[in-house]
């Protein structure tokens, strides 16, 4: 099977991922759970007015970690200041970040006021390829799980080199 890529070799990551945020109060919690809990470098936030598509006005937060951002977008018009954290996550769907201490960030995390959701403890594991990797799972305050790992679970894989 051949492959063929339209990724631009100029952008400073290939994947986005967009998460929305239905408050502005689960915004500044979103936000400390990313910064101050697992390391993120805040990028700072664009405006951007849809009326014409009836959205908006929507304020769209940029992260960074290392080569890869997380958008947190929040719609100003449709503030739900009530929204519940979420208790239930979604276990189907998840982000990985890779860290270089999971205990270091496991401890920033736990540190954070409203404490988020740990649904798996740091635990480590072993692959049939021989890797070994430390892992934990939480939710972010809107009800991401998250994966926090520490390793190169794909070593000894042919994406050994890619994630």
């Amino acid at each position: 099977m051949s492959q063929t890529t339209d990724h631009d070799p100029a952008a400073p990551c290939s994947v986005d991922v967009g998460i929305d945020i239905p408050s502005v109060a689960l915004m500044n919690q979103t936000l400390d759970f990313y910064i101050n809990g697992i390391g993120f470098e805040d990028l700072g936030h664009i405006d951007i007015d849809l009326a014409h598509l009836n959205i908006g006005p929507v304020k769209v937060q940029a992260l960074r970690f290392g080569n890869s951002s997380f958008k947190l977008k929040h719609d100003m018009r449709v503030d739900r200041p009530d929204a519940p954290r979420a208790e239930v996550p979604n276990l189907t769907h998840y982000a990985t970040i890779r860290v270089k201490d999971i205990q270091r960030t496991t401890a920033r995390l736990q540190a954070l006021e409203p404490k988020p959701l740990m649904l798996i403890p740091p635990g480590e594991a072993s692959t049939k390829q021989g890797a070994k990797v430390k892992f934990a799972f939480f939710v972010d305050p809107v009800g991401t799980q998250i994966e926090i790992v520490e390793g190169r679970p794909w070593v000894g894989t042919k994406n050994d080199d890619v994630v």
